[in-house]
């Protein structure tokens, strides 16, 4: 699935890309139907153009994905603890997680905060496709600090997503 994933993700470049936050509202307490469904496309979140690429890969409607993995934290999470998502090695076609800073509630916090899709991978050099608010369109560059990185994950079981679907 890696080398499709890299494909399918790199066909989206050029893609309009948006900052989730400023379109959906505040999605950290309670996920609002908006924020479920701000970012999947045509113009795409960080979350929302790793859920298109992986439901393209997997011949699956974006409406089949979980919509509890709507966020780059949710999935995150469930790579910790779920069938679906699984931790796994920084290598081309795996989904990489770094951090951001956040202020919650006056205090700033670092979270699962971007994702991409890894296209070259060495130990101090990554280069990766992802939807960059802060340019506006889906874009292949190299990471630009490795120390954000939190890891990567994969997708286990393309055939196996929830019933409970985003925009559903």
């Amino acid at each position: 699935m890696s080398r499709e994933l890299i494909e399918v993700a790199r066909s989206y470049i050029g893609s309009g890309a948006i900052y989730h936050q400023q379109q959906a509202g505040d999605c950290f307490r309670a996920p609002s139907e908006r924020c479920l469904q701000v970012g999947l496309g045509p113009a795409f979140d960080c979350s929302g153009f790793i859920i298109a690429s992986l439901c393209q890969v997997a011949g699956r409607p974006i409406g089949d994905w979980p919509a509890s993995l709507r966020h780059v934290r949710d999935m995150w999470q469930a790579s910790q603890d779920s069938e679906l998502l699984t931790r796994i090695p920084i290598v081309e076609g795996s989904i990489l997680v770094t951090s951001r800073a956040y202020d919650l509630e006056g205090e700033k916090v670092r979270v699962p905060g971007h994702v991409g899709i890894v296209t070259y991978a060495q130990a101090d050099e990554v280069h990766y496709v992802h939807a960059s608010a802060k340019s506006g369109v889906v874009e292949e560059r190299p990471l630009r600090t490795l120390d954000t990185i939190l890891g990567a994950i994969t997708l286990n079981d393309q055939a196996n997503f929830s019933i409970q679907c985003v925009g559903a």
